[in-house]
């Protein structure tokens, strides 16, 4: 389903990546090794780009 939106974990350093290049990256959830806060946020499905090892990788 195109334009699909789904819900990641994005820490603060994702979110001012985001909004200055319309790149980067979050989690579905919290790996238990990371110790920074982590907000939700609404992605759309097609600007993911790869998923590995947990990591989300997106681009706008």
């Amino acid at each position: 389903m195109e334009n699909e939106k789904i819900m990641i974990l994005m820490p603060l350093s994702g979110k001012i990546l985001w909004e200055m290049y319309g790149e980067s990256f979050g989690y579905f959830q919290k790996p238990p090794s990371l110790h920074v806060p982590l907000e939700e946020h609404e992605v759309h499905t097609d600007w993911i780009q790869e998923i590995e090892r947990g990591v989300i990788y997106l681009q706008r």
